[in-house]
């Protein structure tokens, strides 16, 4: 499942853009509702999420990026599930 600009993502993120896609999914430009914020939304690839080693990596990833603080680095703020997508 892709993400199309205007979706609302969990009643908290409008999906802007797709910024790039890969591996594991793809990474959208995201409004956050609330704060009028942009964000960067990760989201694992549907058709490897049902797989429990690419949920452990996932969140692996998340985890590791959350303790990391440096400008060129994109700071994790929350991971999630929604209408079985996950998203970091």
């Amino acid at each position: 499942m892709s993400l199309a600009p205007g979706q609302i993502v969990e009643n908290t993120y409008r999906i802007e853009r797709l910024i790039a896609a890969g591996g594991m999914g793809g990474v959208y430009e995201a409004t956050h509702l609330q704060l009028n914020s942009r964000f960067a939304l990760k989201v694992m690839d549907p058709a490897i999420a049902q797989r429990p080693d690419f949920q452990a990596r996932f969140l692996r990833e998340a985890q590791a990026a959350a303790g990391l603080t440096h400008p060129n680095i994109v700071k994790v703020t929350h991971v999630g599930q929604w209408q079985g997508l996950h998203y970091l």
